[in-house]
């Protein structure tokens, strides 16, 4: 099966887990993680047994406290994606809200769907990838200098499998 024929969540776990990378416990880049394993890191999640965290269980997690929390099945391809990618990465969905136009809660609700649903959804993705750039510039010099050309490249990576069909 390619990519572009799996369903949204396999396609954007897959692409969001090989952008996670290996293994990492590194104060200088992420001074909030701690050991972190499939994206998903000991410190922001103490309820995770990061340490013995395989696949598949990290696949589950992700489903349920990203993919259903956030509401992504619910989104258009990329929107989807894009939304993943910015709960996983930066923690929330705001970039998504301040695209949007809508209060940035952090909660996709029926106003954010719906405000969703209404856009084009390159478009959106587009804007909203925008937005995540210039929250990644917003953070403490020593994190973007240790950080940002690794960003950057995330959100191209996400860009361009937005544009897949």
């Amino acid at each position: 099966m390619s990519a572009t024929t799996a369903d949204p969540f396999t396609r954007s776990v897959t692409l969001v887990l090989d952008l996670e990378g290996a293994d990492t416990d590194n104060i200088a880049t992420d001074p909030d993680g701690g050991l972190t394993r499939f994206g998903i890191s000991s410190k922001q999640h103490p309820e995770v047994d990061v340490a013995g965290l395989t696949r598949d269980a990290a696949l589950a997690w992700y489903r349920q406290n990203v993919w259903d929390a956030h509401r992504c099945g619910e989104m258009a391809w990329p929107v989807c994606l894009v939304v993943f990618d910015e709960a996983v990465n930066q923690g929330n969905v705001q970039a998504l809200q301040h695209a949007l136009g809508v209060r940035e809660d952090g909660v996709v609700g029926p106003v954010t769907l719906g405000a969703a649903a209404a856009r084009s959804p390159l478009e959106l993705a587009a804007r909203t990838l925008a937005d995540r750039a210039m929250r990644y510039t917003e953070v403490r010099a020593d994190l973007w200098k240790a950080n940002g050309p690794g960003w950057m490249y995330r959100l191209a990576r996400i860009a361009l499998a937005a544009g897949e069909a």
